[in-house]
């Protein structure tokens, strides 16, 4: 055993007897965080995930990464340099929610169409928080759909500029490997409904234990600190609906919203350790994924800022997403979907446009060099 594994051992055993002790010396407490996490899960968390879930699987499983390609033509695996597998990955990820892109990436190493080193890359930026869970369960805690909506496009704009930063280390087109010929349907369908089954289990196993968590960790620390932003802060770095809980009970302001986007960017300890779950036995290592969500979470913070103060109010909401925050959040939910594919169409394709336009530059560059040299 080597020294950094003795001393996560010793960290984890620790925290366990920490929590252990917690629920002897207040029993109550932690009853009523566990009650309220399982109260979640059942409210907000499987709802949102389960079906995602379903579909994710049965999407890898079907050969779905060659369908996404060509019905993309290529546009994922030449922007980002991603393979046919990394570029469904990517794209389940932003759209199913947590951890639908962790558990998809471990679908596709186990065929062997996805390998190690580009799930490390990528992983971090594929597992993110569905438009569902933005829009229904976050807009509702933090006083509307719109806040969900900045979180979303932030969330999404981070991403994909963090996947075209790290470009350089994707793989390159002699290297893209094809989708394995897909599983049979009926199989691949109750194989997903099985798995995504346990999966749920899982998920809300990590949500509770991180709520009852974060009580134990909030009744030990001072006052001072478990209130406003910085309570909020820290409750989200642990599980981050608890966190957007946390943070729908303090004011409006431009803070709400770079605190907000920290949070989503990282995801939280919770999501970290489900994708650890999803992806650890396959040999991908989560250094490289805290490094990347790290990286994301300023990122977001960023552009929450940013989308914040720019539709941050009523009325711009009300011209560029949809009047009313009354409405039925069926109706916002599927409207932020749609938005939400929007938005990444419009940003790559201004990638692209970045990118070619660049790619001019040189190769004009290259020939008044070549010219002068003669």
């Amino acid at each position: 055993m080597t020294k950094k594994e003795s001393i996560l051992k010793f960290f984890l055993c620790g925290i366990c007897a920490c929590a252990l002790v917690f629920s002897l010396a207040r029993p109550a407490v932690a009853a009523e965080a566990a009650f309220s996490a399982l109260s979640l899960c059942a409210r907000r968390v499987v709802p949102g995930v389960f079906l995602f879930m379903v579909a994710a699987k049965t999407f890898a499983a079907c050969g779905g990464a060659r369908a996404f390609s060509r019905l993309t033509r290529g546009a994922f695996e030449k922007l980002f340099r991603v393979s046919e597998s990394g570029a469904a990955v990517i794209f389940l990820g932003l759209l199913s929610g947590y951890p639908a892109g962790a558990a998809v990436a471990g679908e596709f190493i186990k065929s062997g169409t996805l390998s190690e080193r580009e799930a490390e890359r990528i992983l971090p930026f594929a597992t993110a928080a569905s438009p569902a869970f933005l829009v229904a369960s976050v807009g509702s805690m933090c006083g509307g759909a719109r806040f969900g909506l900045i979180m979303l496009a932030s969330q999404a704009a981070s991403a994909l500029l963090l996947l075209l930063i790290t470009r350089r280390s994707g793989v390159r087109a002699e290297e893209r490997g094809f989708s394995r010929a897909p599983a049979r349907t009926l199989a691949a369908f109750t194989s997903a409904i099985k798995s995504s089954g346990a999966s749920a289990l899982n998920i809300c196993s990590f949500v509770t234990f991180f709520y009852v968590f974060s009580a134990m960790l909030f009744s030990l620390l001072p006052a001072s600190l478990t209130h406003g932003f910085f309570g909020a802060l820290i409750s989200g770095l642990l599980e981050i609906s608890c966190g957007f809980a946390r943070l729908g009970a303090l004011g409006a302001g431009q803070a709400r919203f770079f605190c907000g986007g920290l949070m989503l960017g990282f995801g939280g300890f919770s999501v970290l350790l489900q994708s650890a779950d999803a992806v650890g036995a396959e040999g991908v290592s989560m250094k490289k994924y805290l490094l990347g969500k790290t990286a994301q979470a300023f990122f977001t913070a960023l552009f929450s800022l940013l989308f914040g103060s720019l539709f941050g109010t009523a009325e711009l909401s009300a011209v560029f997403f949809f009047p009313g925050e009354g409405k039925a959040q069926v109706g916002a939910i599927w409207q932020s979907c749609l938005l939400f594919l929007i938005f990444c169409s419009v940003f790559a394709g201004f990638l692209i446009f970045i990118i070619k336009i660049l790619s001019l530059f040189k190769k004009i560059f290259k020939k008044l060099w070549k010219k002068n040299n003669l």
